[in-house]
């Protein structure tokens, strides 16, 4: 499978998980998920909970991401 580098997670977004996602990309609201490079170097899949376009990026809740 090929996977390609579409941007990096800036900051979080208040306390319940949410992340903001800057990326140069398009995406549409159909994004079901990621894949998120792990310490190790590995990847792992992460569901999208939710997403919201904002100005400041892709505001988005993983499944599994509480905090």
């Amino acid at each position: 499978m090929d996977l390609k580098q579409i941007g990096y997670f800036s900051k979080t977004h208040g306390v319940k998980g949410h992340l903001i996602l800057k990326s140069d990309l398009y995406f549409d609201q159909d994004l079901k998920a990621l894949f998120l490079e792990t310490q190790g170097g590995g990847k792992a899949p992460y569901f999208i909970s939710e997403i919201k376009e904002t100005n400041q990026g892709l505001i988005m809740l993983l499944e599994e991401i509480t905090s």
